[in-house]
C-alpha cells in the first residue's frame, strides 16, 4: 500500500465519522478568551480599514489638487483668458465632488494610442 493509499484511506474515513464535541462543549475561560480576541480582532481590523479610507480619499483629494494645479498650467500656456479659465476650473472642481470613487472613464491611451500625439510618435518611429 502506498503513502497515497494510506492517507486517502485516512481521509476518507475523517469524512464518514466527524469528531464529537467534549461532554459539556468547551471551558468557560476558553470560550470567553476566544470571544475577547475575537473583539479584538475586530477592533484592530475596524481601526485599519478606517485608516485605508482616510488615506484613500486623501490621495483622492490630492490626486484633485494636482489635476486642477494641471489644467490651470494648461490653461494659461493655451493662452484662455482668465474669466473663462475661471469658470473651467470652477466647473471641473464642483463637478469632481460627486465624482464616484471608481471611475467609469475609459483608460488613457499611452504611447502609440490613439492619441493624435501617440499617433505622431508612432509615425516618426516608422
Amino acid at each position: 500500500m502506498s503513502v497515497e493509499d494510506a492517507l486517502r484511506a485516512q481521509l476518507d474515513s475523517a469524512k464518514l465519522e466527524p469528531v464529537p464535541a467534549p461532554e459539556g462543549g468547551p471551558p468557560g475561560a476558553f470560550a470567553q478568551a476566544v470571544e475577547a480576541g475575537l473583539r479584538v480582532a475586530e477592533e484592530e481590523a475596524q481601526r485599519r480599514l478606517r485608516a485605508l479610507v482616510e488615506a484613500a480619499k486623501a490621495r483622492i483629494r490630492a490626486e484633485q489638487e494636482a489635476t486642477s494645479l494641471r489644467l490651470g498650467r494648461w490653461l494659461a500656456q493655451s493662452k484662455v483668458p482668465a474669466a473663462e479659465a475661471a469658470k473651467v476650473l470652477w466647473r471641473k472642481r464642483s463637478s469632481t465632488r460627486r465624482l464616484p470613487l471608481r471611475s467609469t472613464a475609459p483608460p488613457r491611451a499611452g504611447p502609440g494610442g490613439p492619441h493624435p500625439a501617440g499617433v505622431r510618435r508612432a509615425q516618426r518611429a516608422l
